[in-house]
């Protein structure tokens, strides 16, 4: 895949991005970034446009850590469940054959 080069604006000023993601992807990333920006200078008014990029930054990556946490959790869960031996559904002939009891006696 050819490499895109699209430029972005973050926090006012202008990035050169080269990457694999098409044009539409990197538009996204550009106002998810700007608009945690943006959130944070709404509630910090006074804070300086670098530190309302670094804090949104920060909360960015604290959702990433948690995310990637998340992942982790439910990946080990589900390799445990591919390990586990099958069970037949109930209700199928393989599970009501196996609770079918012998009669006594015979």
């Amino acid at each position: 895949m050819d490499k895109i080069k699209t430029k972005v604006c973050l926090a006012g000023q202008e990035f050169p991005i080269v990457g694999n993601g098409s044009d539409e992807y990197v538009r996204q990333l550009e106002a998810l970034v700007n608009s945690r920006i943006d959130d944070i200078r709404r509630k910090y008014p006074n804070m300086s446009l670098n530190r309302c990029t670094l804090l949104a930054m920060f909360n960015l990556a604290d959702e990433c850590m948690e995310l990637k946490k998340t992942y982790d959790q439910l990946d080990s869960r589900i390799a445990m469940l591919r390990d586990m031996p099958k069970v037949a559904p109930q209700g199928s002939k393989a599970a009501s054959r196996s609770s079918e009891k012998e009669p006594v006696g015979v």
